[in-house]
């Protein structure tokens, strides 16, 4: 038995999507984990939402940062980090009807993956707020606990404004690149808008 690959990118391209982006999420989390919040998780969930939508946006994301958190381990604020990653990945919904061979698709994504960060900076300090190991349970805790994390979000912000960009390019360069049929049978694209 044969398998027309044509055919079969046709009707299941959204999973072989998903996977190919849960396994460069969760591999560039694993090798990259030395240089602080180089954030391949933000590339792969606001990419993962883009092109797959909201659903597969929250699977892609949670399953990158699930599988690498196998490797590597998370605290107890996993909750907070998994849920952030899984509303950046449902909130990338927003850019599903954005043409995918626009080269302001890139801009698009990096303005997705900024406010992805400011909101997965809110949302992970206010757990570690919560948890109440760190700072105590006042609003000056609060306040110190952001303020505290204030590095590791201008390093996340740099992250956002190169990785998020350069991904969303190279997959603008894979869409141009998709024979037209296909593309236009997975992404409703007729022509390469210039």
């Amino acid at each position: 038995m044969t398998i027309n690959l044509t055919e079969y990118l046709t009707t299941h391209w959204r999973a072989v999507v998903a996977t190919l982006l849960i396994v460069f999420g969760a591999g560039g989390r694993l090798l990259l984990q030395e240089v602080p919040n180089i954030e391949t998780i933000m590339l792969v969930s606001v990419l993962g939402g883009a092109f797959l939508g909201g659903r597969w946006g929250v699977a892609v994301a949670v399953g990158a940062v699930a599988l690498s958190d196998v490797f590597i381990g998370n605290t107890q604020i996993f909750w907070f980090t998994w849920s952030a990653w899984a509303v950046i990945g449902f909130a990338s919904l927003l850019l599903r009807s954005s043409d995918k061979s626009s080269w302001k698709f890139p801009l698009k994504a990096t303005g997705m993956g900024i406010a992805g960060t400011l909101f997965f900076f809110a949302w992970t300090n206010f757990g570690v707020w919560l948890e109440g190991m760190l700072y105590p349970p006042t609003m000056a805790g609060l306040i110190e606990s952001y303020l505290m994390a204030i590095p590791f979000l201008r390093l996340h912000l740099i992250s956002s404004l190169t990785v998020v960009p350069a991904g969303a390019v190279m997959a603008v360069l894979i869409v141009r690149m998709m024979p037209l049929t296909l593309r236009s049978r997975v992404f409703g694209i007729e022509s390469v808008t210039r």
